[in-house]
């Protein structure tokens, strides 16, 4: 059976929108989905089944006429979703049952998580259908971050991801299962209990349409960028921290873009006041993906992501696509990725003097910050969603159907 007979289901946990007027769908974020979409004439039909509700998000949904959309209660955050669990498990259990998604040919989920825990058991019981799950991070490290100041949140989320994350191993003891991860963390996993030969690593980073054919880098830094969600575990605070010293030594006028929002917003404009370099720190909020941000790689000369904690940040692929030269710091799935001194720098989370040398080479040094922009745009050929869905579709014929 090729590729394109395959009918799949597919329980992801992202939250859209639903124009009823207009017939459109669109979200606030739409990691994972767009790659799902732009490889769905891979397949004859594609189920995605998600959280949907009312309104406009940020981003416009293009829905292939194969994709059937199936929604269950729209809900934001793990918090959330615990707070209408009542309604939403058995809106799953029901949907995993439904005649729709038992005919299918494989179902995928994300893992660990509610989703993945109600569902894939019950596709497995009534018709063994083979399973993927997609899993994006360590979750448990997340919640480590994100509820530094919440003790009682975070024990109690760190069980929940806990039971999730053994209920996922133990399926994967099934035939016809694999999990990919998103991004290159396949050890850390097998140290955990998973079974190493169920995981597969994918790259799925940018729209192939957001490669650039060529690099063109600056001739003088003046413009850093940070890009994604101001909260503890993506470091800002330590970005900050040393961009403040680099304002005070350069001979020249810098400034820092932080694009996105987040709970630490505030704590971090605060922390920009402290340090003297408010004037050079601008804000742009939320910037959804489209031309806006690519506007926005465009107009800066580096990328610097100093997270404590990651999967495969989608940024850094897009940065490269761009052409830029990234700092970035040595967690999750990165340095499978970013290879220190050849596509990028790496340095030690949280150590702010490492990283305000890291961001210095790049001001000072033109051939290096000029190898680095052309290997990065060289990495960022190899991570499009041509590619890696791809990959995707035989590593399912592979392991699922032959």
């Amino acid at each position: 059976m090729s590729e394109h007979s395959r009918r799949v289901a597919l329980f992801l946990n992202t939250p859209i929108h639903y124009d009823k007027a207009a017939d459109t769908y669109s979200t606030d974020y739409a990691n994972l989905l767009d790659f799902f979409l732009a490889n769905s004439d891979r397949f004859e039909e594609l189920l995605l089944v998600l959280p949907v509700g009312e309104g406009e998000g940020a981003v416009d949904l293009d829905v292939p006429d194969n994709v059937r959309v199936i929604g269950f209660k729209y809900y934001m955050g793990a918090f959330g979703l615990l707070k209408r669990s009542h309604r939403i498990v058995p809106q799953l259990v029901r949907i995993a049952a439904s005649d729709a998604v038992r005919s299918c040919d494989a179902v995928g989920a994300v893992a660990p998580s509610t989703v993945s825990a109600f569902t894939v058991p019950i596709c497995r019981l009534l018709d063994s259908t083979p399973t993927f799950f997609i899993m994006r991070g360590l979750k448990g490290q997340t919640v480590d971050h994100a509820m530094a100041d919440a003790p009682l949140k975070r024990r109690f989320l760190r069980r929940v991801v806990g039971s999730y994350g053994w209920a996922t191993k133990r399926l994967l003891r099934n035939d016809r299962t694999v999990l990919f991860t998103i991004g290159e963390y396949t050890d850390r996993l097998a140290e955990r209990g998973y079974p190493p030969a169920k995981l597969v690593s994918l790259f799925p980073l940018v729209h192939d349409n957001i490669v650039r054919e060529s690099v063109d880098p600056a001739d003088e830094v003046s413009d850093l960028l940070f890009v994604g969600r101001l909260s503890g575990e993506k470091g800002v605070g330590d970005l900050l921290a040393a961009f403040a010293e680099l304002v005070e030594r350069a001979d020249r006028e810098l400034t820092l873009h932080v694009v996105g929002d987040g709970p630490a917003e505030d704590s971090l404009r605060e922390q920009a006041r402290t340090l003297g370099v408010a004037d050079e720190t601008v804000f742009h909020g939320f910037v959804p993906h489209g031309e806006e941000l690519w506007r926005r790689y465009d107009d800066s000369d580096l990328l610097i992501l100093p997270s404590y904690t990651e999967g495969l940040p989608r940024v850094l692929g897009e940065g490269m696509a761009r052409g830029l030269p990234v700092v970035a710091t040595r967690v999750g799935g990165i340095p499978a990725f970013v290879r220190d001194g050849e596509n990028g720098l790496l340095v030690k989370p949280g150590n702010r003097n490492d990283l305000r040398s890291a961001i210095g080479r790049l001001l000072e040094d033109d051939e290096l910050r000029a190898d680095l922009a052309t290997a990065s745009l060289d990495t960022a050929s190899t991570v499009t969603f041509s590619e890696q869905g791809g990959r995707l579709v035989d590593e399912l014929e592979t392991r699922l159907w032959e």
